[in-house]
């Protein structure tokens, strides 16, 4: 019986909600690759991936795009890197308001490869954020921590970001999926990466539920075996009695 009834709390999850898959412009990082010795000081070709904006590096070249070739160094294509160079390097792609905007979902997963392309033991840490462009402020946060030490893919992982979209003040605010990484480090040697981005808002309400069935046959109404016995003991006992009489 424990079984049917957690079988059947599965189902109802799985109706109740829904991932719906948002638009991330260039989520490889294979489109628009910039050589980090030749960006400029221009903050449009800061930005070293396409679709993506570079915010804020604590020092130059923070963030970087770059085909790692290396064996058992990399994700074996294109990623975005990440360098150990100082706190709050800060980089983000909008969502497309038609798509999603902070009061339209309260739950968005974001799944990514995350790898070290070289680790001399300096930690990094990355947040990924729910960013409300309107208020300037974090939906929801959450933070990965990366191994001091490793080399090449360490998982996919899928970060689950929540939050109260129901306050008024909400309304229509545009959102972005922001990355933020923090270092004490200040050297290219300790460099991590991502690739592979993906951005789910999770709706949870129910869609192509089967209407409701509607019978036209009456029921049969069931009288309850008690009732009868009363009503024959009654005819019995008045049967008696006129008997006697």
């Amino acid at each position: 019986m424990k079984k049917i009834i957690l079988l059947f709390a599965c189902i109802n999850i799985n109706i109740l909600t829904q991932a719906i898959p948002l638009t991330l412009n260039n989520a490889d990082f294979e489109a628009g690759k910039k050589i980090p010795s030749l960006k400029s000081e221009n903050a449009e070709d800061d930005n070293p991936a396409e679709g993506w904006i570079v915010l804020h590096e604590h020092k130059k070249n923070s963030f970087y795009v770059v085909n790692i070739r290396e064996k058992g160094s990399g994700s074996g294509s294109i990623s975005l890197n990440l360098k150990a160079l100082g706190f709050n390097n800060i980089i983000q792609h909008s969502i497309i308001p038609s798509e999603a905007t902070a009061d339209t979902y309260g739950t968005f997963n974001v799944t990514m490869d995350l790898g070290t392309r070289n680790n001399t033991g300096v930690p990094l840490s990355l947040n990924v954020e729910i960013w409300d462009l309107a208020a300037n402020k974090a939906l929801a946060t959450q933070t990965y921590e990366f191994p001091l030490e490793s080399d090449g893919l360490i998982e996919r992982k899928t970060f689950t970001l929540s939050y109260d979209n129901t306050a008024p003040y909400l309304k229509n605010h545009p959102i972005a999926l922001r990355f933020v990484t923090n270092s004490e480090g200040a050297t290219f040697k300790t460099t991590h990466w991502i690739d592979n981005v993906t951005m789910d808002a999770v709706s949870e309400k129910p869609k192509n539920m089967p209407p409701k069935k509607v019978s036209n046959t009456p029921k049969k109404t069931k009288h309850p075996a008690g009732l009868l016995a009363f009503f024959t003991g009654i005819f019995l006992l008045f049967k008696k009695k006129k008997t006697t009489s």
